[in-house]
């Protein structure tokens, strides 16, 4: 199917879309058309503050952001290019590489898709003979292909697993008065460093509302982490569980959290409100 077919076709959601406050970018999204869009996150407890770079030039967006941080989402040319993810503890001179985090993944940014590039906790990486936790680090990628601005009021939600110390997650999204006992969860059986739905794979919706965001043992109603989360109309919310070590050692016992990111918010994401 050519272009100018795709554009006849959708002719009646646009106007849909204009009435609502959609615009040209929404469009250009839901034809497929639209610059590659791509959001960084620190959700690392051993990460020093990092910096992305695309082909060797910083991002502004992603420059010396320490954990938890989750941007926005921004545009980038479409093609193979090179990110880079650095960020240095120790500032001696020369600066001690045992202290540092630098690690690089290459792939094709495609029109009509947003990434995200995720630094999450890896513990399986070995410890240096310094004994710096900078380099226990491991880079996640995710391949959102959403037309979201086509599904009415409904947000579109994804989570990722970046606990190492819980490999396997279920996770729900529910009522505030609603229990997980009887229900099957909403995105289940998250591995370690993988999402759900599957990088490439659209994300699911959500209508607007209140809700709790609860974390457990993938099969079981063992509780890891439960929060409460604010879902607005027609925007695009991501969940990561990261390693979490409370002030409070009764407060959080599982030592896993939940930090949310809400695209537009102009803010860096966190840890959700525990309940």
């Amino acid at each position: 199917m050519n272009l100018m077919s795709k554009i006849l076709l959708v002719a009646t959601p646009i106007a849909l879309l204009s009435a609502c406050g959609g615009g040209s970018s929404d469009t250009a999204q839901a034809i497929g058309t639209s610059d590659p869009q791509l959001r960084f996150a620190n959700v690392s407890p051993y990460a020093p503050a990092l910096t992305l770079a695309r082909n060797g030039s910083n991002r502004a967006e992603a420059t010396n952001v320490s954990n938890i941080f989750l941007s926005d989402y921004f545009t980038v040319d479409a093609g193979s290019a090179d990110y880079h993810v650095s960020g240095q503890v120790n500032t001696g001179n020369p600066p001690n590489p045992e202290f540092a985090f630098s690690q690089t993944i290459n792939f094709e940014a495609k029109r009509g898709h947003k990434y995200t590039i995720l630094t999450v906790a890896d513990d399986s990486v070995p410890l240096p003979s310094s004994g710096s936790t900078a380099r226990k680090n491991a880079l996640v990628l995710i391949d959102d292909p959403t037309s979201q601005n086509l599904v009415g009021e409904q947000s579109y939600v994804r989570a990722v697993n970046g606990s190492f110390n819980a490999q396997s997650i279920d996770l729900y999204i529910i009522g505030l008065t609603e229990m997980i006992d009887a229900r099957a969860p909403d995105l289940p059986s998250i591995a370690f460093k993988q999402s759900n739905p599957a990088s490439g794979s659209e994300a699911i919706g959500r209508q607007a509302g209140d809700y709790q965001v609860v974390a457990t043992t993938a099969g079981t109603k063992n509780i890891l982490y439960r929060g409460r989360f604010t879902i607005p109309k027609k925007r695009d919310v991501l969940f990561v569980t990261f390693p979490y070590t409370a002030f409070l050692p009764t407060e959080i016992p599982s030592g896993i959290a939940i930090a949310a990111k809400l695209q537009g918010d102009g803010g860096r994401g966190g840890r959700i409100p525990p309940l």
